[in-house]
């Protein structure tokens, strides 16, 4: 097993979920790697406008 450092390249990667309904939780919303934005983001009603451009 190797060992996880933060700010390894190889792992830069976030992942933002909605999990505000029970019917659906833990529904991915965006994906980054690296600091940029991987695909068509899904951001709820509820997100600020920031994100939702």
């Amino acid at each position: 097993m190797g060992t996880y450092r933060l700010g390894d390249p190889d792992r830069d990667v976030a992942e933002v979920f909605d999990n505000s309904s029970a019917r659906t939780p833990f529904r991915l919303c965006a994906n980054y790697q690296q600091g940029a934005l991987i695909g068509t983001p899904s951001w709820p009603k509820w997100a600020p406008g920031e994100l939702r451009g």
